[in-house]
């Protein structure tokens, strides 16, 4: 299974390649927090596995050339941070920001228009299981606040159409 663009620049690039290229290796939060890439893109070919109930779990809709979901998982953590309504409220808004910034990335190289939804908080992951959508994509990002690191799970769950006419 492979998904195919076209780079402005370059030659043709699967998917994960383009992820890969377009997703920020750090990126400041309002001098709040730190997000910082941990691992390259990786392809998933099983089922999400259940999630922890103290799991904090937001989903993002992707539409437009691209159909389909960013998700980031906060594992949970025995810590009173964690819990807060402004730790919650600044993880949202960092993978927002994320999210936002690759969507422009993939616009301005490949001509590839996306829009992303406001979030969405999961309790499970079944009905992204459960969805049309098989292609899923993993990779970790580490949220690095004031006070602690978090590990954070970023998935793409989307369409196996081809992209662009290549």
């Amino acid at each position: 299974m492979s998904l195919v663009i076209r780079h402005k620049k370059s030659s043709y690039l699967n998917f994960m390649e383009a992820l890969n290229l377009n997703l920020e290796s750090q990126l400041n939060i309002y001098n709040q927090a730190v997000l910082k890439r941990s691992a390259a893109i990786s392809l998933l070919s099983k089922e999400l596995d259940s999630a922890n109930s103290k799991d904090f779990i937001i989903m993002f809709e992707i539409q437009g050339e691209f159909d389909g979901f960013l998700i980031a998982q906060l594992s949970a953590q025995e810590n009173i941070e964690y819990s807060s309504d402004h730790f919650h409220s600044l993880f949202v808004e960092s993978i927002n920001i994320l999210g936002g910034k690759l969507l422009t990335n993939l616009d301005q190289n490949f001509d590839l228009l996306c829009t992303l939804s406001p979030p969405r908080q999961l309790s499970s992951f079944d009905s992204i299981n459960n969805s049309k959508y098989k292609f899923k994509l993993k990779t970790n990002y580490e949220l690095i606040t004031l006070n602690n690191t978090y590990d954070c799970n970023l998935i793409f769950v989307g369409n196996e159409k081809i992209l662009k006419e290549v």
